[in-house]
């Protein structure tokens, strides 16, 4: 299947905001199922407005937490540390 602008478009936003599979397919009228093969499929352009959308965002997150340790947030600190060991074991 193929998809249009806009519905890419409900992918990126909603992926960004964390939103479960299911619930975007709903919101771009396909079954959850197909969405979910989509996501496995790196050629398909779902899995690309998926992914870009979700890391982007993880990635602003992780901005602001290295900035908050940075400033001295004990708990900002925590996740820094988790942030580095999950950089490390993906190293390997």
């Amino acid at each position: 299947m193929n998809l249009n602008e806009e519905q890419l478009a409900v992918i990126r936003d909603m992926a960004s905001h964390f939103m479960p599979p299911a619930e975007i397919a709903f919101m771009i009228a396909v079954p959850a199922d197909d969405f979910r093969s989509w996501l496995q499929d790196e050629n398909h352009p779902a899995f690309r407005a998926y992914n870009e959308a979700k890391i982007a965002s993880v990635l602003e997150l992780r901005r602001k937490i290295v900035g908050m340790a940075k400033k001295g947030s004990p708990q900002a600190e925590v996740l820094v540390n988790q942030f580095i060991q999950d950089q490390i074991l993906g190293e390997d």
